[in-house]
């Protein structure tokens, strides 16, 4: 009779930073509320206004920020506040240091808009 054991499939996106099977998180993408929605488009709405020539497509930075908030809870409208610096610094800071399959950050990168700051 053949077994079949428990697959753990590993993205290649972050091949270099395996996690072991317990560490997997799942985004739980339902538990965004219409209010972070909203908030969310905002602020990529802001994004681009500030960045007009960004070639990083809109729905990675949406998706980027919302996987984020949802592993590591943002005050979204304090970020949709923060001066160009620091809103600057939380984005590209997010963008270049989540780890899509799993919502956590690379390089201890915490943003400043962190509901624990």
């Amino acid at each position: 009779m053949l077994q079949i054991k428990k697959l753990y499939i590993y993205p290649l996106i972050n091949h270099n930073l395996p996690l072991k099977p317990e560490q997997n998180i799942m985004i739980e993408w339902q538990k965004l509320t219409n209010e972070d929605i909203n908030l969310i488009s905002k602020i990529v709405e802001r994004f681009y206004t500030l960045n007009p020539s960004e070639k990083i497509p809109r729905l990675d930075i949406e998706m980027d920020i919302s996987a984020c908030h949802l592993i590591t809870p943002l005050d979204l409208s304090k970020l949709l506040d923060f001066p160009v610096f620091d809103f600057q610094h939380d984005i590209s800071g997010i963008y270049n240091n989540i780890l899509r399959d799993s919502g956590r950050m690379k390089n201890h990168f915490s943003p400043r808009s962190s509901r624990g700051k």
